[in-house]
């Protein structure tokens, strides 16, 4: 949580909250909203039929799932409620390697880092 309230305070923001628990017992007794709620959890697909009743008209639900399945589970369980804008993105890392010869991705080792899918509540 330091870590993130750190990468909060360098980026400037003011009107962010950070919370740390477990949202699936706690997602009931949220009684207000948000423009925006983040995911990074192993069963988020179970969070999704409460997203709408916790963001605000327009407002963005954003998941991180390292698993292409993860991924999956999360957009079906997207697909069973209203949410628009609906998009999955695969994260690579791959270092870019520099030499007089030229600039180009490393062909040492292609890196995985996850998915991450946006979605939008109308």
């Amino acid at each position: 949580l330091d870590v993130a309230r750190s990468n909060i305070a360098l980026a400037g923001l003011d009107n962010v909250e950070v919370r740390y628990g477990d949202i699936l017992q706690e997602i009931n007794s949220i009684d207000e909203t948000f423009d925006v709620v983040t995911l990074d959890l192993h069963h988020a697909s179970e969070v999704v039929p409460f997203v709408p009743d916790v963001l605000n008209p327009g407002g963005f639900f954003v998941v991180f799932s390292p698993f292409m399945e993860q991924a999956k589970d999360v957009r079906q369980a997207i697909s069973m409620i209203e949410l628009e804008e609906v998009v999955t993105f695969e994260c690579t890392q791959r270092e870019i390697s520099f030499s007089e010869r030229g600039t180009r991705p490393s062909t040492i080792r292609v890196g995985h880092s996850g998915y991450v899918t946006f979605a939008r509540i109308p």
